[in-house]
Protein backbone atom coordinates (compact mmCIF):
# COMPACT_ATOMS: atom_id res chain seq x y z
CA UNK A 1 0.00 0.00 0.00
CA UNK A 2 2.87 2.35 0.84
CA UNK A 3 4.53 1.66 -2.51
CA UNK A 4 1.26 2.38 -4.33
CA UNK A 5 0.80 5.66 -2.47
CA UNK A 6 4.39 6.58 -3.22
CA UNK A 7 3.85 5.85 -6.92
CA UNK A 8 0.73 8.00 -7.02
CA UNK A 9 2.51 10.83 -5.21
CA UNK A 10 5.47 10.60 -7.61
CA UNK A 11 3.14 10.80 -10.60
CA UNK A 12 1.71 14.05 -9.23
CA UNK A 13 5.08 15.60 -8.28
CA UNK A 14 7.12 17.93 -10.46
CA UNK A 15 9.83 15.29 -10.86
CA UNK A 16 7.17 12.78 -11.82
CA UNK A 17 5.79 15.14 -14.44
CA UNK A 18 9.25 15.72 -15.89
CA UNK A 19 9.83 11.97 -15.97
CA UNK A 20 6.60 11.45 -17.89
CA UNK A 21 7.42 14.23 -20.36
CA UNK A 22 10.95 12.93 -20.98
CA UNK A 23 9.72 9.36 -21.45
CA UNK A 24 7.07 10.44 -23.96
CA UNK A 25 9.45 12.65 -25.93
CA UNK A 26 12.09 9.93 -26.12
CA UNK A 27 9.50 7.55 -27.57
CA UNK A 28 7.99 10.07 -29.96
CA UNK A 29 11.11 11.95 -31.08
CA UNK A 30 13.96 9.42 -30.97
CA UNK A 31 12.39 6.14 -32.06
CA UNK A 32 13.27 5.31 -35.70
CA UNK A 33 14.98 8.72 -35.89
CA UNK A 34 17.60 7.62 -38.40
CA UNK A 35 15.62 4.86 -40.07
CA UNK A 36 14.25 6.89 -42.97
CA UNK A 37 16.57 8.40 -45.59
CA UNK A 38 16.66 12.19 -45.74
CA UNK A 39 13.55 13.70 -47.30
CA UNK A 40 14.05 16.06 -50.24
CA UNK A 41 14.68 18.91 -50.45
CA UNK A 42 15.48 20.75 -47.20
CA UNK A 43 16.88 17.89 -45.13
CA UNK A 44 19.67 16.82 -47.52
CA UNK A 45 20.57 20.43 -48.29
CA UNK A 46 21.13 21.19 -44.62
CA UNK A 47 22.74 17.86 -43.79
CA UNK A 48 24.89 17.99 -46.93
CA UNK A 49 26.01 21.55 -46.15
CA UNK A 50 27.18 20.55 -42.67
CA UNK A 51 28.97 17.48 -44.08
CA UNK A 52 30.70 19.59 -46.73
CA UNK A 53 31.76 22.20 -44.18
CA UNK A 54 33.18 19.45 -41.96
CA UNK A 55 35.05 17.91 -44.88
CA UNK A 56 36.49 21.29 -45.81
CA UNK A 57 37.36 22.04 -42.19
CA UNK A 58 35.47 25.32 -42.56
CA UNK A 59 33.27 26.26 -39.58
CA UNK A 60 32.36 29.69 -40.98
CA UNK A 61 31.18 29.59 -44.61
CA UNK A 62 28.22 27.34 -45.54
CA UNK A 63 28.73 25.25 -48.70
CA UNK A 64 26.51 22.78 -50.51
CA UNK A 65 27.21 20.91 -53.73
CA UNK A 66 30.39 22.92 -54.14
CA UNK A 67 28.54 26.25 -54.05
CA UNK A 68 27.99 28.94 -51.45
CA UNK A 69 24.74 28.32 -49.53
CA UNK A 70 23.07 31.54 -48.43
CA UNK A 71 19.73 30.11 -47.28
CA UNK A 72 20.39 29.90 -43.52
CA UNK A 73 22.90 31.07 -40.89
CA UNK A 74 25.38 28.72 -39.29
CA UNK A 75 23.88 27.48 -36.00
CA UNK A 76 22.26 24.33 -37.41
CA UNK A 77 25.40 23.43 -39.32
CA UNK A 78 27.52 23.75 -36.18
CA UNK A 79 25.19 21.41 -34.32
CA UNK A 80 25.17 18.88 -37.15
CA UNK A 81 28.94 19.00 -37.48
CA UNK A 82 29.32 18.21 -33.78
CA UNK A 83 26.93 15.25 -34.17
CA UNK A 84 28.81 14.04 -37.26
CA UNK A 85 32.03 14.11 -35.24
CA UNK A 86 30.44 11.86 -32.60
CA UNK A 87 28.20 9.51 -34.59
CA UNK A 88 29.48 9.76 -38.16
CA UNK A 89 27.77 11.29 -41.18
CA UNK A 90 24.33 9.69 -41.33
CA UNK A 91 20.64 10.43 -40.94
CA UNK A 92 20.58 9.97 -37.17
CA UNK A 93 23.41 12.48 -36.71
CA UNK A 94 21.73 14.99 -39.03
CA UNK A 95 18.51 14.84 -37.00
CA UNK A 96 20.00 14.29 -33.53
CA UNK A 97 20.07 17.90 -32.34
CA UNK A 98 16.60 18.59 -33.68
CA UNK A 99 15.27 15.79 -31.47
CA UNK A 100 17.30 16.97 -28.47
CA UNK A 101 16.11 20.55 -28.81
CA UNK A 102 12.57 19.37 -29.52
CA UNK A 103 12.70 17.61 -26.17
CA UNK A 104 13.96 20.84 -24.63
CA UNK A 105 11.05 22.79 -26.12
CA UNK A 106 8.54 20.35 -24.63
CA UNK A 107 10.19 20.65 -21.20
CA UNK A 108 10.20 24.46 -21.47
CA UNK A 109 6.51 24.36 -22.33
CA UNK A 110 5.92 22.43 -19.11
CA UNK A 111 7.90 25.05 -17.15
CA UNK A 112 5.99 27.95 -18.72
CA UNK A 113 2.69 26.16 -18.08
CA UNK A 114 3.56 25.67 -14.41
CA UNK A 115 4.41 29.36 -13.99
CA UNK A 116 1.48 30.75 -15.98
CA UNK A 117 -1.17 28.24 -14.87
CA UNK A 118 -0.37 25.20 -12.70
CA UNK A 119 1.47 21.88 -12.84
CA UNK A 120 -1.51 19.97 -14.22
CA UNK A 121 -1.90 22.33 -17.17
CA UNK A 122 1.86 22.45 -17.68
CA UNK A 123 2.02 18.66 -17.94
CA UNK A 124 -0.87 18.44 -20.37
CA UNK A 125 0.53 21.29 -22.49
CA UNK A 126 3.84 19.43 -22.78
CA UNK A 127 2.03 16.24 -23.81
CA UNK A 128 -0.10 18.17 -26.31
CA UNK A 129 3.03 19.63 -27.92
CA UNK A 130 4.71 16.21 -27.99
CA UNK A 131 1.74 14.61 -29.75
CA UNK A 132 0.93 17.01 -32.59
CA UNK A 133 2.14 16.49 -36.13
CA UNK A 134 4.14 19.60 -37.03
CA UNK A 135 6.11 20.06 -33.77
CA UNK A 136 7.05 16.36 -33.76
CA UNK A 137 7.86 16.32 -37.47
CA UNK A 138 10.16 19.36 -37.16
CA UNK A 139 11.84 17.82 -34.12
CA UNK A 140 12.63 14.76 -36.25
CA UNK A 141 13.91 16.74 -39.26
CA UNK A 142 17.34 18.02 -40.26
CA UNK A 143 16.10 21.61 -40.53
CA UNK A 144 16.70 24.77 -38.43
CA UNK A 145 13.07 24.99 -37.29
CA UNK A 146 13.55 22.94 -34.10
CA UNK A 147 16.56 25.11 -33.19
CA UNK A 148 14.61 28.34 -33.69
CA UNK A 149 11.56 27.09 -31.80
CA UNK A 150 13.67 25.96 -28.85
CA UNK A 151 15.58 29.24 -28.58
CA UNK A 152 12.42 31.32 -28.98
CA UNK A 153 10.66 29.26 -26.31
CA UNK A 154 13.71 29.54 -24.05
CA UNK A 155 13.70 33.34 -24.35
CA UNK A 156 9.99 33.41 -23.53
CA UNK A 157 10.55 31.04 -20.60
CA UNK A 158 13.19 33.39 -19.17
CA UNK A 159 10.70 36.25 -19.42
CA UNK A 160 7.88 34.24 -17.85
CA UNK A 161 10.02 33.04 -14.93
CA UNK A 162 11.21 36.60 -14.33
CA UNK A 163 7.72 38.14 -14.21
CA UNK A 164 5.80 35.42 -12.36
CA UNK A 165 5.84 34.42 -8.75
CA UNK A 166 6.24 30.84 -7.58
CA UNK A 167 3.02 31.11 -5.63
CA UNK A 168 0.03 33.38 -5.56
CA UNK A 169 -3.09 33.73 -7.61
CA UNK A 170 -2.09 36.67 -9.80
CA UNK A 171 0.66 34.73 -11.59
CA UNK A 172 2.06 37.87 -13.26
CA UNK A 173 3.89 39.71 -10.46
CA UNK A 174 5.47 42.37 -12.69
CA UNK A 175 5.04 43.34 -16.33
CA UNK A 176 8.69 43.31 -17.33
CA UNK A 177 11.93 42.23 -15.62
CA UNK A 178 14.15 45.06 -14.38
CA UNK A 179 17.29 42.99 -13.69
CA UNK A 180 19.73 43.70 -16.52
CA UNK A 181 21.34 40.30 -16.04
CA UNK A 182 18.01 38.64 -16.80
CA UNK A 183 17.46 40.94 -19.78
CA UNK A 184 20.96 40.26 -21.09
CA UNK A 185 20.39 36.53 -20.81
CA UNK A 186 17.01 36.73 -22.53
CA UNK A 187 18.28 38.89 -25.39
CA UNK A 188 21.46 36.82 -25.64
CA UNK A 189 19.31 33.75 -26.29
CA UNK A 190 17.56 35.73 -29.01
CA UNK A 191 21.03 36.40 -30.44
CA UNK A 192 21.53 32.65 -30.71
CA UNK A 193 18.19 32.48 -32.51
CA UNK A 194 19.53 35.07 -34.98
CA UNK A 195 22.42 32.67 -35.63
CA UNK A 196 19.85 29.92 -36.24
CA UNK A 197 17.41 31.63 -38.62
CA UNK A 198 18.31 35.29 -38.99
CA UNK A 199 16.55 38.50 -37.82
CA UNK A 200 13.31 36.63 -37.15
CA UNK A 201 15.06 35.16 -34.10
CA UNK A 202 14.95 38.61 -32.49
CA UNK A 203 11.79 39.96 -34.12
CA UNK A 204 9.43 37.14 -33.09
CA UNK A 205 10.05 36.92 -29.32
CA UNK A 206 10.28 40.69 -28.85
CA UNK A 207 7.06 41.15 -30.84
CA UNK A 208 5.28 38.51 -28.72
CA UNK A 209 6.39 40.03 -25.43
CA UNK A 210 5.85 43.55 -26.77
CA UNK A 211 2.30 42.77 -27.90
CA UNK A 212 1.50 41.39 -24.46
CA UNK A 213 2.89 44.52 -22.81
CA UNK A 214 0.86 46.74 -25.15
CA UNK A 215 -2.28 44.99 -23.96
CA UNK A 216 -1.20 44.46 -20.34
CA UNK A 217 -0.03 48.04 -19.72
CA UNK A 218 -2.93 49.67 -21.58
CA UNK A 219 -4.04 52.75 -19.60
CA UNK A 220 -7.60 52.97 -18.36
CA UNK A 221 -10.09 54.89 -20.47
CA UNK A 222 -10.79 58.37 -19.18
CA UNK A 223 -13.70 60.33 -20.53
CA UNK A 224 -13.83 58.55 -23.90
CA UNK A 225 -17.03 59.04 -25.81
CA UNK A 226 -18.87 55.80 -26.28
CA UNK A 227 -19.65 55.21 -29.93
CA UNK A 228 -23.09 54.02 -30.91
CA UNK A 229 -21.51 51.91 -33.67
CA UNK A 230 -20.39 48.49 -32.52
CA UNK A 231 -18.09 48.11 -35.52
CA UNK A 232 -16.42 51.45 -34.82
CA UNK A 233 -16.04 50.59 -31.15
CA UNK A 234 -14.50 47.21 -32.04
CA UNK A 235 -12.00 48.80 -34.46
CA UNK A 236 -11.12 51.46 -31.89
CA UNK A 237 -10.51 48.80 -29.24
CA UNK A 238 -8.19 46.88 -31.59
CA UNK A 239 -6.20 50.01 -32.47
CA UNK A 240 -6.03 51.35 -28.92
CA UNK A 241 -2.89 49.36 -27.91
CA UNK A 242 -1.07 50.93 -30.87
CA UNK A 243 -1.62 54.53 -29.84
CA UNK A 244 1.71 56.22 -30.73
CA UNK A 245 2.45 57.46 -27.24
CA UNK A 246 1.60 54.15 -25.60
CA UNK A 247 3.51 52.22 -28.27
CA UNK A 248 6.72 54.27 -27.86
CA UNK A 249 6.52 54.11 -24.07
CA UNK A 250 6.16 50.31 -24.19
CA UNK A 251 9.07 49.92 -26.61
CA UNK A 252 11.31 51.99 -24.34
CA UNK A 253 10.26 49.87 -21.36
CA UNK A 254 11.67 46.81 -23.15
CA UNK A 255 15.20 48.30 -22.96
CA UNK A 256 15.98 48.37 -26.70
CA UNK A 257 19.63 49.36 -26.14
CA UNK A 258 20.22 46.34 -23.91
CA UNK A 259 18.40 44.14 -26.42
CA UNK A 260 20.51 45.37 -29.32
CA UNK A 261 23.83 45.09 -27.52
CA UNK A 262 23.17 41.61 -26.08
CA UNK A 263 21.98 40.28 -29.42
CA UNK A 264 24.91 41.78 -31.33
CA UNK A 265 27.51 40.46 -28.90
CA UNK A 266 26.28 36.93 -29.57
CA UNK A 267 25.41 37.01 -33.27
CA UNK A 268 27.46 39.77 -34.91
CA UNK A 269 30.96 38.16 -34.86
CA UNK A 270 29.99 35.30 -37.17
CA UNK A 271 28.04 37.59 -39.52
CA UNK A 272 31.08 39.88 -39.81
CA UNK A 273 33.49 37.01 -40.45
CA UNK A 274 31.28 35.30 -43.07
CA UNK A 275 30.79 38.66 -44.80
CA UNK A 276 34.53 39.23 -44.99
CA UNK A 277 35.25 35.65 -46.08
CA UNK A 278 32.74 35.80 -48.96
CA UNK A 279 33.23 39.46 -49.96
CA UNK A 280 29.66 40.18 -48.89
CA UNK A 281 28.12 37.57 -51.22
CA UNK A 282 26.63 35.44 -48.40
CA UNK A 283 25.25 38.51 -46.60
CA UNK A 284 23.61 39.91 -49.73
CA UNK A 285 22.08 36.57 -50.65
CA UNK A 286 20.77 35.84 -47.17
CA UNK A 287 19.32 39.23 -46.25
CA UNK A 288 18.10 40.40 -49.64
CA UNK A 289 16.91 37.13 -51.20
CA UNK A 290 15.93 34.95 -48.24
CA UNK A 291 14.61 37.64 -45.87
CA UNK A 292 13.42 40.73 -47.73
CA UNK A 293 12.61 38.73 -50.87
CA UNK A 294 10.64 36.01 -49.08
CA UNK A 295 8.61 38.54 -47.10
CA UNK A 296 7.88 40.81 -50.05
CA UNK A 297 6.89 38.15 -52.58
CA UNK A 298 6.14 34.48 -53.00
CA UNK A 299 9.27 32.43 -53.73
CA UNK A 300 9.55 28.89 -55.11
CA UNK A 301 5.73 28.81 -55.58
CA UNK A 302 5.21 28.96 -51.80
CA UNK A 303 2.35 31.40 -51.53
CA UNK A 304 -1.19 31.38 -50.25
CA UNK A 305 -4.21 33.47 -49.19
CA UNK A 306 -4.46 35.39 -45.94
CA UNK A 307 -6.26 32.42 -44.32
CA UNK A 308 -3.45 30.04 -45.33
CA UNK A 309 -2.08 29.54 -41.81
CA UNK A 310 -5.36 28.96 -39.96
CA UNK A 311 -6.05 26.18 -42.46
CA UNK A 312 -2.50 24.82 -42.19
CA UNK A 313 -2.72 24.76 -38.39
CA UNK A 314 -5.74 22.45 -38.56
CA UNK A 315 -3.43 19.84 -40.06
CA UNK A 316 -0.23 20.84 -38.27
CA UNK A 317 -1.79 20.77 -34.80
CA UNK A 318 -3.71 17.55 -35.41
CA UNK A 319 -5.06 15.56 -33.52
CA UNK A 320 -5.64 18.33 -30.96
CA UNK A 321 -6.85 20.73 -33.66
CA UNK A 322 -10.25 18.98 -33.59
CA UNK A 323 -10.88 21.06 -30.44
CA UNK A 324 -10.21 24.40 -32.16
CA UNK A 325 -13.87 25.42 -32.32
CA UNK A 326 -14.73 24.66 -28.66
CA UNK A 327 -11.38 26.15 -27.62
CA UNK A 328 -12.25 29.40 -29.39
CA UNK A 329 -15.75 29.52 -27.91
CA UNK A 330 -14.45 28.80 -24.43
CA UNK A 331 -11.71 31.42 -24.71
CA UNK A 332 -14.25 34.03 -25.73
CA UNK A 333 -16.23 33.29 -22.56
CA UNK A 334 -13.10 33.27 -20.35
CA UNK A 335 -11.95 36.65 -21.64
CA UNK A 336 -15.34 38.16 -20.77
CA UNK A 337 -15.12 36.75 -17.24
CA UNK A 338 -11.52 37.40 -16.06
CA UNK A 339 -10.06 35.17 -13.38
CA UNK A 340 -6.60 34.54 -11.89
CA UNK A 341 -5.29 33.12 -15.18
CA UNK A 342 -6.61 35.99 -17.33
CA UNK A 343 -3.18 37.53 -17.95
CA UNK A 344 -1.72 34.11 -18.73
CA UNK A 345 -4.34 33.49 -21.40
CA UNK A 346 -3.74 36.94 -22.89
CA UNK A 347 -0.01 36.19 -23.07
CA UNK A 348 -0.58 32.88 -24.86
CA UNK A 349 -3.02 34.55 -27.26
CA UNK A 350 -0.38 37.18 -28.06
CA UNK A 351 2.12 34.36 -28.62
CA UNK A 352 -0.12 32.70 -31.17
CA UNK A 353 -1.56 35.85 -32.71
CA UNK A 354 1.74 37.61 -33.35
CA UNK A 355 3.34 34.62 -35.08
CA UNK A 356 0.32 33.84 -37.24
CA UNK A 357 -0.37 37.50 -38.02
CA UNK A 358 3.21 38.33 -38.94
CA UNK A 359 3.70 35.40 -41.31
CA UNK A 360 0.24 35.84 -42.82
CA UNK A 361 1.46 39.18 -44.17
CA UNK A 362 4.53 37.62 -45.79
CA UNK A 363 4.52 36.77 -49.47
CA UNK A 364 6.22 33.40 -49.04
CA UNK A 365 4.27 30.94 -46.91
CA UNK A 366 5.32 27.54 -45.61
CA UNK A 367 3.59 25.38 -42.96
CA UNK A 368 6.66 25.40 -40.73
CA UNK A 369 6.80 29.20 -40.47
CA UNK A 370 4.08 29.37 -37.78
CA UNK A 371 5.46 26.44 -35.77
CA UNK A 372 7.01 28.79 -33.14
CA UNK A 373 3.48 29.57 -31.93
CA UNK A 374 2.61 25.94 -31.16
CA UNK A 375 3.94 25.95 -27.55
CA UNK A 376 1.62 28.87 -26.79
CA UNK A 377 -1.26 27.14 -28.55
CA UNK A 378 -0.54 23.97 -26.56
CA UNK A 379 -0.82 25.98 -23.32
CA UNK A 380 -4.22 27.36 -24.36
CA UNK A 381 -5.38 23.89 -25.37
CA UNK A 382 -4.24 22.40 -22.06
CA UNK A 383 -6.03 25.11 -20.07
CA UNK A 384 -9.25 24.38 -21.95
CA UNK A 385 -8.88 20.58 -21.72
CA UNK A 386 -8.25 20.63 -17.96
CA UNK A 387 -11.33 22.76 -17.30
CA UNK A 388 -13.34 20.46 -19.57
CA UNK A 389 -12.06 17.44 -17.65
CA UNK A 390 -12.89 19.08 -14.33
CA UNK A 391 -16.40 20.04 -15.48
CA UNK A 392 -15.64 23.76 -15.18
CA UNK A 393 -16.28 24.66 -18.80
CA UNK A 394 -19.62 26.31 -19.53
CA UNK A 395 -19.68 25.01 -23.10
CA UNK A 396 -22.51 22.77 -24.20
CA UNK A 397 -21.37 19.16 -24.38
CA UNK A 398 -22.28 18.98 -28.06
CA UNK A 399 -19.10 20.86 -28.99
CA UNK A 400 -16.59 18.46 -27.38
CA UNK A 401 -18.62 15.55 -28.75
CA UNK A 402 -18.46 17.12 -32.21
CA UNK A 403 -14.67 17.41 -31.85
CA UNK A 404 -14.18 13.78 -30.85
CA UNK A 405 -16.57 12.71 -33.59
CA UNK A 406 -14.37 14.63 -36.03
CA UNK A 407 -11.36 12.67 -34.75
CA UNK A 408 -13.13 9.38 -35.49
CA UNK A 409 -14.15 10.57 -38.96
CA UNK A 410 -10.60 11.70 -39.75
CA UNK A 411 -9.31 8.34 -38.53
CA UNK A 412 -11.58 6.51 -40.97
CA UNK A 413 -10.71 8.84 -43.85
CA UNK A 414 -7.01 8.63 -43.09
CA UNK A 415 -7.08 4.84 -43.02
CA UNK A 416 -8.68 4.73 -46.46
CA UNK A 417 -6.46 7.51 -47.77
CA UNK A 418 -3.21 5.91 -46.63
CA UNK A 419 -4.16 2.64 -48.30
CA UNK A 420 -4.88 4.48 -51.55
CA UNK A 421 -1.65 6.52 -51.43
CA UNK A 422 0.43 3.45 -50.62
CA UNK A 423 -1.02 1.54 -53.56
CA UNK A 424 -0.30 4.45 -55.90
CA UNK A 425 3.12 5.64 -54.69
CA UNK A 426 4.49 2.75 -52.63
CA UNK A 427 2.89 -0.59 -53.54
CA UNK A 428 3.23 -3.18 -50.81
CA UNK A 429 3.20 -0.64 -47.97
CA UNK A 430 -0.57 -0.59 -47.44
CA UNK A 431 0.09 -1.84 -43.90
CA UNK A 432 1.10 1.68 -42.84
CA UNK A 433 -2.61 2.52 -42.73
CA UNK A 434 -2.84 0.82 -39.33
CA UNK A 435 -1.28 3.94 -37.75
CA UNK A 436 -4.68 5.64 -38.15
CA UNK A 437 -6.60 2.92 -36.30
CA UNK A 438 -5.78 4.38 -32.83
CA UNK A 439 -7.68 7.52 -33.86
CA UNK A 440 -10.81 5.45 -34.40
CA UNK A 441 -10.44 3.28 -31.29
CA UNK A 442 -9.30 6.10 -29.02
CA UNK A 443 -11.97 8.42 -30.37
CA UNK A 444 -14.74 5.91 -29.65
CA UNK A 445 -13.51 5.34 -26.08
CA UNK A 446 -13.18 9.10 -25.47
CA UNK A 447 -16.69 9.66 -26.83
CA UNK A 448 -18.12 7.06 -24.45
CA UNK A 449 -16.30 8.50 -21.42
CA UNK A 450 -16.83 12.19 -22.14
CA UNK A 451 -20.13 12.67 -20.34
CA UNK A 452 -19.66 10.42 -17.31
CA UNK A 453 -15.87 10.52 -16.78
CA UNK A 454 -14.45 13.51 -18.66
CA UNK A 455 -11.03 13.26 -17.00
CA UNK A 456 -10.58 9.76 -18.38
CA UNK A 457 -11.86 10.96 -21.75
CA UNK A 458 -9.16 13.66 -21.97
CA UNK A 459 -6.53 11.19 -20.75
CA UNK A 460 -7.60 8.68 -23.39
CA UNK A 461 -7.47 11.38 -26.05
CA UNK A 462 -3.92 12.33 -25.00
CA UNK A 463 -2.73 8.71 -25.15
CA UNK A 464 -4.41 8.34 -28.55
CA UNK A 465 -2.62 11.43 -29.87
CA UNK A 466 0.75 10.19 -28.60
CA UNK A 467 0.33 6.71 -30.11
CA UNK A 468 -0.88 8.07 -33.45
CA UNK A 469 1.83 10.73 -33.85
CA UNK A 470 4.61 8.38 -32.75
CA UNK A 471 3.42 5.70 -35.16
CA UNK A 472 2.89 8.01 -38.12
CA UNK A 473 6.21 9.87 -37.92
CA UNK A 474 8.22 6.90 -36.63
CA UNK A 475 7.76 3.41 -38.10
CA UNK A 476 5.29 4.42 -40.84
CA UNK A 477 7.53 7.20 -42.18
CA UNK A 478 10.55 4.89 -41.94
CA UNK A 479 8.74 2.16 -43.87
CA UNK A 480 7.81 4.56 -46.68
CA UNK A 481 11.23 6.21 -46.63
CA UNK A 482 12.99 2.91 -47.25
CA UNK A 483 11.52 3.01 -50.75
CA UNK A 484 14.17 5.58 -51.54
CA UNK A 485 17.01 3.63 -53.13
CA UNK A 486 19.24 6.54 -54.08
CA UNK A 487 21.78 5.61 -51.40
CA UNK A 488 22.25 2.23 -53.08
CA UNK A 489 22.76 3.92 -56.43
CA UNK A 490 25.41 6.18 -54.96
CA UNK A 491 27.05 3.18 -53.29
CA UNK A 492 27.40 1.68 -56.75
CA UNK A 493 29.10 4.83 -58.06
CA UNK A 494 31.51 5.02 -55.13
CA UNK A 495 32.34 1.32 -55.36
CA UNK A 496 33.38 1.76 -59.00
CA UNK A 497 35.59 4.80 -58.58
CA UNK A 498 37.57 6.44 -55.81
CA UNK A 499 37.18 9.86 -57.47
CA UNK A 500 33.96 9.82 -59.50
CA UNK A 501 32.48 12.83 -61.25
CA UNK A 502 28.71 12.66 -61.39
CA UNK A 503 26.20 14.54 -63.53
CA UNK A 504 22.40 14.60 -63.33
CA UNK A 505 20.26 15.31 -66.36
CA UNK A 506 16.49 15.52 -66.63
CA UNK A 507 16.08 15.09 -62.88
CA UNK A 508 17.85 16.22 -59.72
CA UNK A 509 17.30 15.84 -55.99
CA UNK A 510 19.40 17.34 -53.20
CA UNK A 511 19.59 13.95 -51.46
CA UNK A 512 21.76 12.69 -54.32
CA UNK A 513 24.52 15.06 -53.23
CA UNK A 514 24.36 13.94 -49.61
CA UNK A 515 24.49 10.23 -50.37
CA UNK A 516 27.13 10.61 -53.08
CA UNK A 517 29.45 12.40 -50.68
CA UNK A 518 30.63 14.74 -53.45
CA UNK A 519 29.08 17.34 -55.79
CA UNK A 520 26.50 16.30 -58.37
CA UNK A 521 26.35 18.74 -61.26
CA UNK A 522 23.15 19.35 -63.19
CA UNK A 523 23.46 19.10 -66.97
CA UNK A 524 21.37 18.73 -70.11
CA UNK A 525 20.63 15.30 -71.53
CA UNK A 526 22.15 16.25 -74.87
CA UNK A 527 25.57 16.76 -73.23
CA UNK A 528 25.73 13.41 -71.45
CA UNK A 529 27.39 11.45 -74.27
CA UNK A 530 30.42 13.78 -74.62
CA UNK A 531 30.78 13.92 -70.83
CA UNK A 532 30.69 10.13 -70.42
CA UNK A 533 33.19 9.67 -73.26
CA UNK A 534 35.83 11.84 -71.57
CA UNK A 535 36.80 9.61 -68.64
CA UNK A 536 36.06 6.23 -67.10
CA UNK A 537 35.38 7.98 -63.78
CA UNK A 538 32.48 9.95 -65.28
CA UNK A 539 28.96 8.81 -64.38
CA UNK A 540 25.50 10.21 -65.01
CA UNK A 541 22.00 9.84 -63.60
CA UNK A 542 18.98 10.45 -65.79
CA UNK A 543 15.52 9.03 -66.31
CA UNK A 544 14.75 6.15 -68.61
CA UNK A 545 12.45 8.41 -70.62
CA UNK A 546 15.18 11.04 -71.10
CA UNK A 547 17.66 8.32 -72.06
CA UNK A 548 15.36 7.31 -74.91
CA UNK A 549 15.48 10.86 -76.28
CA UNK A 550 19.26 10.86 -76.85
CA UNK A 551 19.99 11.86 -80.43
CA UNK A 552 23.49 10.35 -80.32
CA UNK A 553 24.29 6.83 -79.08
CA UNK A 554 26.12 6.31 -75.83
CA UNK A 555 29.92 6.10 -76.18
CA UNK A 556 31.51 2.67 -76.55
CA UNK A 557 31.74 0.89 -73.21
CA UNK A 558 29.12 3.11 -71.54
CA UNK A 559 26.01 1.29 -70.49
CA UNK A 560 23.17 1.34 -67.98
CA UNK A 561 24.84 0.16 -64.79
CA UNK A 562 21.72 0.18 -62.60
CA UNK A 563 18.17 1.43 -62.47
CA UNK A 564 15.84 2.23 -59.58
CA UNK A 565 12.31 3.61 -59.19
CA UNK A 566 12.16 7.40 -58.93
CA UNK A 567 10.78 7.87 -55.39
CA UNK A 568 7.24 9.38 -55.37
CA UNK A 569 7.28 9.30 -59.18
CA UNK A 570 5.89 5.84 -60.07
CA UNK A 571 5.81 6.77 -63.74
CA UNK A 572 9.58 7.33 -63.92
CA UNK A 573 12.72 5.22 -63.53
CA UNK A 574 16.21 6.53 -62.71
CA UNK A 575 19.18 5.01 -64.53
CA UNK A 576 22.89 5.17 -63.76
CA UNK A 577 25.17 5.46 -66.80
CA UNK A 578 28.88 4.70 -66.80
CA UNK A 579 31.61 2.20 -67.62
CA UNK A 580 31.74 -1.06 -65.73
CA UNK A 581 34.32 -2.83 -67.87
CA UNK A 582 37.08 -0.39 -66.87
CA UNK A 583 36.74 -1.29 -63.20
CA UNK A 584 37.53 -4.46 -61.33
CA UNK A 585 34.28 -4.75 -59.40
CA UNK A 586 31.18 -6.29 -60.84
CA UNK A 587 28.13 -4.02 -60.89
CA UNK A 588 24.88 -5.39 -59.55
CA UNK A 589 21.42 -3.90 -59.50
CA UNK A 590 20.92 -1.82 -56.32
CA UNK A 591 18.77 -3.57 -53.76
CA UNK A 592 20.21 -2.25 -50.49
CA UNK A 593 17.99 0.51 -49.14
CA UNK A 594 20.35 1.56 -46.36
CA UNK A 595 20.48 5.32 -46.09
CA UNK A 596 23.98 5.62 -44.61
CA UNK A 597 26.03 8.19 -46.47
CA UNK A 598 29.21 6.91 -48.11
CA UNK A 599 32.35 8.92 -47.41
Amino acid sequence: MISVDFGVAWMHSRFGHIGIVVAVTIIVLFSWLGAAPLWDEDEPRNAGCAAEMLERGDWVVPWFNGELRTHKPVMLYWLMMSAYSLFGVNEFSARFWSAVLGTGTVLLTYLIGVRLFDAKRGLLAALVLASTITPVMLSRAATPDAVLIFLLTLAIAIYVVAVTGKTGSSRMVVDYPSDRRVLSLMYGVMGLAVLAKGPIGLVLPTAIIGMFLLVRRLPERSGDAVSSSRIFAWVAACLRPFHPGHFVKTCLAMKPVTATLACLVVALPWYVVVTLRTDGEWTRGFFLDHNVGRFAQSMEHHGGPIIYYPLVMCAGFFPWSVFFIPLGLDLAQRLKQPDDAHASRIFCLCWVGVVVGLFSLAGTKLPSYVAPCYPGLALLMADFAVRLAEGKSSLRMCWPRFSIGTLIAVGVALTVGLVFLARHFSPGDELVAIVALPLIAGGIVSWMLLRSRPQFAIGTFAVTAIVFTAGLLGPAAARIGQRQQIASLMNTVNSLSSAPELRAAGAFRSSWVFYAGHPVREDHVSRLSPFLAQDADHFAITTLADLDTLETPLPAGVDVLAEIPFFTRPDKTLVLLGRASSHEQTVTRPTDTSGTRIR
